[in-house]
């Protein structure tokens, strides 16, 4: 039930591959500072033997492993994924791998009940580089932003050549999946601070892959706010987001689940 085929599926899937190496492949190599992927089917619940939660491919694990192969690309790259919902395949990818740092910012969902706690760690050599963080529901803007900041000292001490982003805009207040407060004014200032942390990084390497995002509206308002920050553009939202803004979720278990988070991760970070 959560995967739909057609005909030309198995070619579409492809397209969208080919479009997420594309942008990262352009990216790392300096053809470009930062690349935005608007491809469909999305990628990050795929596994390497299964398509799973609409995905077919895992667009963004193809990158990285054609960057692997083809190109002997051995730089360390941090992904953070900002879908509503845990990217379960891609993390599933890099688990044992201490040159993928994965970070997951995304809604407990009741259909993952056994995937995407903060225990889980990554395993082996990788230990320590698969990093949960599942929210309550109703995430604000304001509270998303300081998530942001508060994996920003993880990313600098990873110090990473560049920075994936599978971006869902399903964290919008008006998407019939999630269940965030987010207005498009988040992805505004999400991408004014992940590229100013990119700059200091990376010389500004951003790849962002589009994911989730089922609402028509939201989804031209978040991007067209995301492409606003990159570009340095001022954006102001649509007056019907003002109700919405500076919504607060329970901030008092947001904070329980960073302590804890803390506590599990110090022993591989040194910045915690």
């Amino acid at each position: 039930e959560e995967i739909f085929v057609a005909p030309d599926t198995f070619e579409i899937a492809k397209g969208a591959v080919s479009g997420a190496i594309t942008a990262v492949e352009k990216t790392v190599f300096g053809e470009i500072n930062q690349a935005i992927a608007l491809i469909r089917p999305p990628g990050h619940h795929a596994f390497r033997d299964k398509a799973s939660g609409l995905c077919i491919f895992n667009n963004i694990a193809l990158s990285i492993l054609h960057l692997r192969e083809k190109h002997n690309f051995s730089g360390k790259i941090a992904i953070l994924d900002i879908d509503n919902h845990y990217g379960d395949g891609l993390a599933h990818y890099f688990y044992e791998d201490p040159s993928v740092l994965y970070i997951s910012i995304h809604e407990y969902d009741f259909s993952q009940v056994d995937v995407g706690f903060i225990n889980e760690l990554g395993v082996g050599d990788g230990i320590g580089t698969n990093i949960n963080i599942p929210v309550p529901e109703g995430l604000s803007t304001n509270e998303f932003l300081e998530l942001i900041d508060f994996i920003e000292p993880i990313l600098q001490e990873f110090s990473p050549s560049i920075l994936i982003i599978p971006t869902g805009f399903d964290t919008y207040f008006a998407d019939p999946i999630g269940n965030a407060e987010l207005t498009s004014d988040a992805f505004y200032e999400f991408s004014k601070k992940i590229k100013k942390i990119s700059n200091e990084l990376c010389e500004g390497k951003i790849a962002f892959i589009l994911e989730g995002g089922y609402s028509i509206i939201g989804l031209q308002y978040c991007l067209l706010a995301l492409i606003k920050g990159l570009i340095n553009e001022s954006y102001s939202p649509p007056s019907f987001e003002y109700s919405h803004r500076n919504i607060s979720s329970n901030r008092n278990n947001l904070e329980k689940i960073k302590k804890a988070l803390v506590k599990i991760i110090a022993p591989y970070w040194n910045c915690y």
